[in-house]
């Protein structure tokens, strides 16, 4: 086992020259739509071999897969419905293929008092103090 300093520890991970065999990453979402999370981890564009710029830390690449992903992101605008019926297609292809192992998903935990009001939050910016009011 290598211990890495933080700021050369995912140029390594990511270089597929260095052969990692396991690393700890983690994502999140630029944007709050399955295509961000998948498309960027998991497809063989974010795959570039030989360099610390690869985005697919796995190295996965399967054609079938990313075609599946591209006729999700297609039918995003037009059917909603559809599209998210292929995107569940690839997450569970991706979990039954044991691709990444997920060891944690945060969840955050608001608490406010009764002289709080109009509490609204955002799924991925959390709470919207802009929109609250205190008594």
């Amino acid at each position: 086992m290598r211990v890495f300093p933080p700021a050369e520890y995912f140029p390594h991970l990511a270089d597929s020259r260095n052969r990692a065999q396991i690393g700890q990453a983690g994502w999140v979402a630029d944007i709050l739509a399955p295509s961000d999370f998948l498309r960027t981890g998991f497809s063989c564009s974010a795959f570039v071999p030989g360099t610390s710029a690869n985005l697919n830390f796995s190295e996965y690449c399967d054609p079938k897969l990313d075609a599946k992903m591209a006729r999700a992101a297609a039918l995003q605008a037009a059917n909603p419905l559809r599209a998210n019926e292929l995107w569940a297609q690839v997450e569970h292809e991706l979990v039954d293929r044991a691709v990444a192992v997920p060891i944690a998903n945060p969840r955050n935990r608001v608490f406010i008092s009764e002289r709080v009001g109009n509490y609204q939050a955002h799924p991925f910016l959390g709470t919207l103090f802009d929109q609250l009011w205190v008594k």
